[in-house]
């Protein structure tokens, strides 16, 4: 950045203001973490900051590594390109903070092109499906790359971009050759897990904006199943939202807004799943499916997948619930429930979503879950509702159903979505 390195503060660093971030942001305490600030935010521009202002984050460099002072406390880290990463996705959560309307999504996303325009595909982060590898191989196609790990989105379903470089994990697959190549030709900062890609004008830069076109689930399929790879597959809006709605970064009070947008995007996007083995056969084959990828209609012979059953625990919902808040929950099966007051609750098909008035969750269940939430609208016991599914499932003993109902219940206490009925 020109002047930045000649111009030193008195102070004990650099103080210096990010484009879209109120006041100081960063300050670096030295020379060589400056250099390292001006090679990583290539994309997202910075200048030297007035005085006056305290910084956000504080970066200091130390003898076994780098110290990132913030609001937060003291956080070390060992290698250059750990700390970089954490500061970035911290820069990008307090400029999303300060836009109101944005919320931040937990994807890749690359420019294809759309009837002579461009439009985004997102990737949302599908647990170890290989999103960063194909954002990579699109980008040694000539794609412009928007987003690696976070992209902004607007209520309107408009990409924001923060000009993070992509990050590659390592060691490299060997069934992408060409990977090896653009780590020479995009050099970046890296340690032994990760390394960072500079892409130069392949890199959307901070506050570019395009509006998003599809939203794609990569599934990676390395030699298990006998059929032609890469192919593209139709996926219903409410098997999409089970994934999308837990993508998104949700700030205080903003659980609402988040699945009010996820929603949206779900019902107005095409939605795909990408099954591939190689990343740079899948790149080539999006390309040539263009046309049909943001096609919002379905061609007749087309199936719609309902759900997309190949996802892991991990990717799945009900992920607060894995975060048990652990409390003391009463034996006595036949004292009466309620959801708790102020509870917002969407139903779509078998599948409800509960967001806690004021709670910066949101919840899901399925199938009898579903159910016994519906039926806790009014006051429910434990043993009710046992009685209840025995007429359903009569092969299935009463101890054991009121067994489940009673571990169901504890976890919906301990998070706050059921509160003992008054009668």
């Amino acid at each position: 950045m020109p002047g930045l390195r000649s111009s030193m503060h008195r102070r004990a660093g650099y103080d210096l203001s990010f484009e879209g971030l109120p006041g100081t942001a960063v300050r670096a305490g030295s020379l060589s973490v400056l250099r390292l600030l001006e090679k990583h935010f290539q994309c997202w521009p910075f200048s030297l900051a007035q005085e006056g202002s305290s910084p956000l984050f504080t970066v200091k460099e130390k003898k076994n590594g780098f110290t990132v002072c913030s609001g937060r406390g003291y956080e070390d880290f060992t290698t250059s390109a750990e700390m970089l990463c954490d500061l970035g996705i911290d820069l990008a959560e307090v400029f999303v903070a300060h836009s109101p309307g944005l919320q931040c999504l937990h994807c890749a996303a690359v420019a294809l092109p759309c009837e002579g325009e461009q439009r985004l595909a997102v990737f949302p982060n599908v647990n170890r499906a290989g999103k960063s590898l194909l954002a990579a191989s699109l980008m040694l196609q000539g794609v412009r790359v928007f987003a690696d790990d976070l992209l902004g989105v607007t209520g309107k379903g408009v990409g924001v971009a923060f000009g993070l470089p992509p990050r590659l994990r390592l060691p490299l697959p060997s069934s992408v050759p060409g990977l090896a190549g653009v780590q020479k030709s995009m050099p970046g900062h890296g340690d032994a897990r990760y390394h960072f890609l500079y892409p130069g004008e392949l890199l959307a830069s901070f506050g570019e904006r395009l509006a998003l076109g599809a939203v794609i689930l990569p599934r990676r399929i390395q030699g298990a199943e006998k059929r032609a790879l890469p192919c593209l597959r139709r996926l219903s809006a409410g098997g999409a939202l089970q994934i999308l709605a837990y993508q998104f970064q949700i700030r205080a009070g903003q659980a609402g807004a988040v699945f009010e947008l996820a929603q949206s995007l779900c019902e107005s996007l095409p939605l795909w799943v990408l099954e591939y083995d190689s990343p740079e056969e899948a790149a080539a084959f999006l390309l040539r499916q263009s046309g049909r990828l943001f096609a919002s209609r379905p061609a007749e012979e087309e199936e719609v997948l309902e759900k997309a059953d190949f996802l892991t625990a991990q990717d799945r919902i009900f992920r607060s619930m894995h975060d048990r808040k652990r409390k003391a929950f009463p034996s006595d099966r036949n004292l009466r429930w309620l959801r708790a007051p102020g509870m917002h609750t969407y139903e779509r098909g078998a599948f409800s979503y509960l967001i806690p008035e004021g709670q910066d969750d949101i919840f899901g269940v399925d199938g009898i879950g579903a159910a016994v939430l519906a039926l806790l609208a009014e006051p429910l016991s434990i043993s009710e509702a046992a009685g209840l599914l025995a007429e359903f499932f009569p092969q299935t003993g009463r101890d054991r159903l009121e067994s489940d109902l009673s571990a169901f219940f504890q976890i919906l206490y301990e998070q706050g979505l059921l509160v003992r009925a008054s009668c």
